[in-house]
């Protein structure tokens, strides 16, 4: 019984994480500039760095999220909120790998966020 309460909780608290990364690629894949420094189809590494609040219903999230795709490589830079257990995202840049200018997605000046 114990190993199938701790199997539940793993799978609700990994598709709780994955919902900031998912808003964050999408969200991203419309963006012009994006899709030009990176081209498609857009991959999502493995290894999503940072940090995440997933036990209230106001979370923050800060992630840096490898991203590669047929023109170029880098991260994502999210900063998210979550407000009654919906995910907006506050601010998201593309840094290259290559060291070229970044690329705003969703700028952070402005929003309606509040800072953590």
């Amino acid at each position: 019984m114990f190993v199938v309460a701790i199997l539940l909780w793993g799978i609700v608290f990994l598709n709780a994480s994955l919902e900031p990364v998912r808003l964050a690629v999408i969200t991203a894949e419309t963006s012009d500039a994006f899709r030009n420094a990176v081209g498609q189809p857009v991959q999502t590494g493995v290894f999503v760095r940072g940090r995440m609040d997933l036990f209230s219903r106001t979370g923050n999230a800060h992630l840096t999220i490898p991203i590669s795709g047929q023109k170029g490589r880098g991260v994502l830079r999210e900063w998210a909120q979550q407000d009654s257990g919906k995910w907006r995202l506050c601010g998201l840049v593309y840094r290259p790998d290559d060291g070229e200018s970044p690329v705003t997605i969703v700028s952070d000046k402005g929003s309606p966020c509040r800072p953590d």
